[in-house]
């Protein structure tokens, strides 16, 4: 099958984070990837992504991309511990459909105004940034002591706001049924692919979705490994090109088997 261009879905790992700033697309293993397929990369990619936010990325390479071309799609999922929500008075009318050209790209990097100019990628979709989708587990984090926002991707939110948020996590939010969760939306992004007869690879470590994909759409990547193995030299929790190049080795057979 001829491939035009391989698109890159995930959070900070699917962007390079870690790595210097001028080639963290290039020599992640999207890009290594499309090196290897001699086709450019298109990373719609976002750090701090939730997993349904990455099904919203997927279902937007579907919907719009392909009308460009066809792509390799290369799914970098993440941990269930996540969630999105709309900023403020910025919910959408109802029966609205959520769409990743609601997300908020502006506040993070790559895409944001912190990235030096040279450096900074061009926000993927044309977007309201109304969409929040963030890591629950370092939810303190963002927060000082009186529970403000620290963060730039958060200061928007008022303290109130902030605080339903971490009592919610901490008194309401269960891991094990946000899993099962994610793993039906990776299902759902599976199927939708496989229809449109797109290739595509999950990464991942999520042995319950790995029981109900073909062999050719799932490669086992635990980032916990290859972190503590490759561990970037900015301290981010992430893996440096080495470790990058050590995934793109895993999921090479499978972009060979599909291409």
């Amino acid at each position: 099958m001829k491939i035009d261009f391989v698109a890159t879905c995930g959070d900070s790992f699917a962007c390079g984070s870690g790595m210097a700033e001028e080639h963290c697309f290039e020599k992640s293993f999207g890009g290594l990837a499309a090196d290897w397929l001699n086709v450019p990369q298109r990373v719609i990619a976002r750090p701090g992504c939730c997993n349904y936010t990455i099904w919203l990325q997927v279902k937007h390479v579907v919907k719009e991309w392909k009308q460009s071309g066809n792509p390799f799609v290369i799914i970098s999922m993440t941990n269930s511990a996540r969630t999105t929500w709309y900023k403020p008075f910025a919910d959408p009318s109802a029966g609205s459909e959520p769409s990743i050209t609601r997300l908020n790209y502006e506040d993070y990097p790559p895409y944001d105004k912190y990235t030096p100019d040279e450096y900074r990628r061009p926000i993927p979709v044309k977007t309201d940034n109304s969409m929040q989708s963030e890591t629950l587990q370092n939810l303190d984090s963002f927060f000082d002591a009186s529970v403000k926002a620290s963060w730039p991707q958060m200061q928007h939110e008022p303290d109130v706001r902030l605080k339903v948020l971490r009592n919610w996590v901490a008194d309401f939010f269960n891991f094990e049924i946000k899993q099962e969760y994610d793993n039906a939306i990776m299902l759902n992004a599976h199927s939708l692919l496989k229809q449109a007869g797109i290739p595509h690879v999950f990464m991942g470590w999520q042995p319950d979705l790995q029981s109900l994909l073909p062999k050719e759409n799932y490669v086992g990547i635990d980032w916990g490994h290859w972190t503590q193995l490759y561990p970037d030299s900015m301290n981010t929790g992430h893996c440096d090109e080495h470790g990058h190049r050590e995934v793109f080795d895993r999921i090479l057979p499978s972009i060979k088997e599909q291409c």
